[in-house]
């Protein structure tokens, strides 16, 4: 077994300056022309046509001047691409992979909760990410979609490697989190219901990560991307006296000042309860497994950088106006061989 067996996707860099890695996430464009039932369009708030601009002003600007400002090497994007539910005929997840792959640069997505709604299924989604020409996507054949790695070198030397996986949560197929009666369209195609990383797909970031470390001669840095949260998070954030309780669901909303990692001391606001995915084993694992960092989404009301005893677990920064937010911006994961830098990178919202 050699390397290239276990990594999926390889980077290279010669450069010395610290690489760039550019967390997008939640942009959920609603398309009115879309609405599957009457109704569902009171919520958002969204009654105009969907047009160009109205694209371009809610999404569009805010990943074009993320990438633009930040000068990326490699775009991770953490999920809900879309809102599935509002994309039936796939249009937005198209114009989504062209105006990605415009910029040239290489991104990387996984799923989020309410991607796979879209009636068009998972199977034709996970085909318009690896029809991309930009896109590192592998779909394998375990729970959820897209479970694969990210080999970072420069001078030819394994640097970090960067695990994207599923965390399903996936609203739709046999109890469609809106109707009963929801069409099983995607009751075969790798969906959980529920969310967090299922057996398989633990079985494999573990193994992987092993063999990598041992094919290497030497643990390499880790680092995780899942859409959901998982709960032991509210362990950490209940042992730093942030919160009086570690059950998730509590209202006590705090503010820890700040958007970027100095000292190596938390920051980020709690803006909703952060629930979670039942972790079991994977918190011990990736520190057995010497991941120090773990970005996450699917909160927007949550911007969290938290130090989890050596792992950083990092929320993202909503990356559009459609839906729920408070911020918006983007995450810039600056890395060289030894050391990181997070940042929340916000951008001012169009009047």
């Amino acid at each position: 077994m050699n390397l290239n067996e276990l990594i999926d996707f390889r980077l290279d860099f010669d450069f010395k300056r610290d690489i760039r890695i550019l967390q997008i996430t939640d942009m959920q464009p609603v398309d009115p022309s879309q609405q599957r039932y009457d109704g569902r369009l009171d919520y958002f708030k969204f009654g105009t046509p969907f047009t160009k601009e109205m694209k371009w002003n809610n999404e569009f600007y805010y990943i074009d001047k993320a990438i633009r400002d930040n000068s990326p090497d490699l775009i991770l994007v953490t999920g809900d691409i879309i809102y599935g539910e509002f994309d039936d005929n796939g249009s937005n997840l198209i114009e989504f992979c062209e105006f990605m792959d415009k910029y040239k640069i290489p991104w990387a997505p996984i799923f989020g909760n309410h991607d796979n709604e879209c009636k068009l299924g998972v199977t034709w989604q996970c085909a318009q990410f690896l029809n991309s020409k930009y896109c590192l996507f592998k779909r394998r054949e375990l729970t959820g979609n897209g479970n694969y790695n990210i080999g970072i070198y420069r001078n030819n030397e394994l640097i970090r490697v960067i695990f994207m996986m599923d965390s399903n949560g996936v609203w739709c197929g046999k109890e469609y989190f809106y109707l009963k009666d929801y069409p099983p369209y995607n009751q075969d195609e790798h969906i959980e219901k529920g969310g967090g990383l299922f057996p398989d797909q633990r079985e494999f970031l573990y193994k992987t990560s092993k063999d990598i470390d041992i094919t290497n001669g030497r643990p390499v840095k880790k680092t995780i991307c899942t859409h959901i949260i998982p709960d032991f998070v509210n362990k950490y954030l209940f042992e730093k006296g942030y919160q009086s309780d570690d059950k998730g669901d509590n209202k006590e909303y705090y503010d820890l000042g700040g958007t970027k990692l100095i000292d190596n001391k938390d920051f980020g606001v709690k803006g909703e309860a952060l629930g979670g995915f039942s972790s079991f084993d994977l918190y011990d694992k990736l520190k057995e497994l010497s991941f120090d960092t773990m970005f996450v989404a699917h909160n927007h009301n949550n911007t969290l950088s938290v130090d989890c005893d050596g792992l950083r677990v990092s929320y993202g920064i909503k990356t559009s106006t459609f839906d729920y937010y408070t911020k918006i911006g983007s995450l810039l994961f600056s890395i060289n061989e030894n050391t990181y830098n997070i940042e929340h990178k916000l951008i001012d919202i169009l009047n």
